[in-house]
């Protein structure tokens, strides 16, 4: 856990509300506007692989707040009483000895041991990261036979046709796979106006869903018919069915290093057909790869998702719960998705983009002469833990979160100038607040804000201002071998009256940065322009005061104002989605 500065700023008793209007807030029709401030934490998740002190079983908690006990110093000489630093709630405690008590700012409890190994299920006991699933999910429709160039001009000669460039980059990153990751379990499906799963390719027969084709029946010993056809159609808008089909497929897969040179003879047979069955078939390899946790999925297309649930023609709101619903599955299942998209189409990725920004996986659009590469990024990106939550908690007397809503809510509030507003705003403030993160892997960092509470007058007279507290994060994950573990981090920050020495003694720049991309660009993807500007706004007095050199930013974060306040997300091209999405997910070294 990181502090933006040295020192936090305090803002006296009348706490961190809103300031006089400049100029600038006039012309944006920002009547007030609350400073920036260096009032920032951050925790980079890679420290979650650290060892600390650990302790087995569940830890002590406060029973108002649920702080976790981390401090020895906090017990009363008697060893029966805690005092939470955080809500100041005096909690029974029964220890024998204050070595049952931690005593380092990092601790990890081991709430649950890895699942026991079970001879007769592979698929319960291969858990280490190197054989989970990989699944090829490739668009063979009819458009993946468009040849592309070099420089992707008409003026280049045409090199390969889309498909061509997707095989050679599976294949390539196959080789890897079998020489780096031996025990990765690899499957391959691919869709066109039906979706085909070929399993790790070994066998000689393939699932087909929809479309004409009696495969799926055939297999099954029946005899294909009018009404089969249909019936086979059917499935490929019917989600239920198509996870169930996906958990009837044995997950016993053989190693990448046993099925690879099958695997490359099944891709290299793939010839394009069809229209774009996307959603069914990223359905179904979402079924298969949520029975283990950390597998990945990497969706490579060229359009718009056209055949079955999910199809993005005719502006179905249907469609954006279909991909919202399907994202929150695959999170819970701690699934990653990929998104790879070819220059120059139209994937609707502010819809399809849901699923591989929930599940914290990558969305980018590259020429497929590129696609070795952008494969070989995405393995490289493995997540180091799934199911993971995040607790903070902060001085209640003190100190509140101002998290993306409260922020929102503000915006809103200042823009309109509504008193009452106002005034409701310091109801909604809290000192705890949870997040369900999902997977995350070595470059993801996660920041938030913290502001002053306004004190009243019997407040005032028993304290004696802000000197130095604490601050706590619990973060509970899941461990690619399946052991759970919760781990706190505590770490205590000095604050001054001196708003200039606060943003002399900034520690982390990237960090400011990092915490303004994260927030307007969550408000942008949440269709809230308006509170997106309100924080650019506020970056540009933090500039002006403080000289920093701003860094390069995505093209996106300079449109802001540009954007019509009521422009919703799903209006967004695909350029603008892949950027938002990946400047909600910046981190330090975005900016270095």
């Amino acid at each position: 856990m990181d502090f933006c500065s040295k020192y936090a700023y305090d803002y006296g008793f009348d706490g961190s509300d809103e300031e006089d209007a400049d100029m600038d807030s006039i012309k944006f029709n920002l009547k007030k506007i609350r400073k920036a401030d260096t009032n920032i934490i951050s925790f980079c998740f890679d420290k979650l692989i650290d060892t600390n002190q650990m302790f087995a079983g569940e830890p002590i908690k406060c029973k108002k707040c649920e702080a976790i006990l981390t401090s020895r110093k906090s017990i009363s000489s008697d060893q029966k009483i805690w005092k939470c630093e955080y809500c100041y709630e005096n909690n029974e405690i029964n220890i024998s000895s204050l070595d049952q008590v931690p005593d380092q700012d990092q601790v990890t409890f081991l709430i649950e041991p890895a699942p026991q190994e079970s001879s007769s299920s592979s698929t319960q006991s291969e858990a280490s990261d190197d054989n989970k699933y990989l699944i090829y999910c490739i668009d063979i429709s009819g458009s993946m036979n468009t040849y592309v160039t070099a420089d992707g001009s008409s003026r280049s000669s045409p090199i390969m046709t889309r498909l061509a460039a997707v095989q050679v980059a599976c294949i390539e990153n196959l080789g890897m796979l079998k020489s780096l990751e031996p025990k990765k379990r690899v499957a391959l499906s691919t869709f066109s106006d039906k979706v085909k799963f070929y399993s790790d390719g070994c066998s000689s027969n393939e699932l087909v869903l929809g479309g004409s084709s009696p495969s799926v029946f055939g297999r099954m010993g029946f005899n294909f018919n009018s009404q089969t056809s249909h019936q086979s159609q059917d499935i490929l808008s019917n989600k239920d069915e198509l996870l169930a089909k996906a958990n009837n497929e044995s997950g016993d897969l053989k190693a990448v290093k046993d099925s690879h040179s099958i695997l490359e003879k099944r891709i290299k047979a793939l010839r394009t057909d069809g229209m774009t069955a996307l959603g069914p078939a990223l359905t179904f390899c979402i079924g298969f790869a949520s029975r283990l946790a950390g597998s990945q999925i990497i969706l490579c297309t060229d359009g718009c998702a056209n055949v079955g649930i999910g199809s993005l023609q005719g502006n179905d709101p249907s469609s954006e719960v279909f991909y919202e619903e399907l994202a929150k599955f695959a999170k819970s299942k701690g699934v990653v998705v990929n998104v790879i998209t070819i220059e120059g189409t139209d994937c609707k990725l502010a819809l399809l983009g849901k699923v591989a920004d929930l599940t914290n996986g990558s969305i980018n659009i590259v020429n497929p002469l590129n696609l070795n590469e952008e494969f070989k990024s995405i393995l490289e990106n493995r997540s180091i833990a799934t199911e993971v939550n995040t607790k903070l908690i902060v001085n209640g007397k003190y100190l509140y979160i101002r998290d993306n809503n409260y922020e929102a809510a503000e915006a809103q509030a200042y823009e309109s100038g509504d008193a009452e507003a106002k005034k409701e705003l310091e109801k909604t403030r809290k000192s705890v607040l949870d997040k369900n993160i999902g997977n995350v892997n070595m470059g993801s960092e996660i920041t938030y804000e913290f502001g002053i509470r306004r004190l009243n007058e019997e407040e005032k007279k028993d304290s004696n201002g802000l000197n130095k507290l604490p601050f706590q994060l619990q973060v509970s994950y899941t461990m690619p071998n399946g052991a759970k573990a919760l781990k706190v981090f505590v770490k205590e920050q000095e604050f001054t009256r001196d708003r200039e020495q606060a943003e002399k003694d900034i520690l982390s720049k990237e960090l400011f940065f990092a915490n303004f991309a994260q927030k307007a660009s969550s408000h942008v993807t949440k269709s809230n322009v308006k509170a997106a500007r309100y924080k650019q706004h506020q970056l540009q007095q933090f500039n002006s005061r403080t000289n920093y050199e701003m860094p390069e930013m995505n093209q996106q974060m300079n449109v802001v104002f540009d954007m019509n306040p009521e422009a919703k997300s799903s209006a967004m091209t695909d350029l603008q989605s892949r950027d938002f999405n990946r400047a909600k997910k910046a981190n330090r070294n975005f900016f270095k």
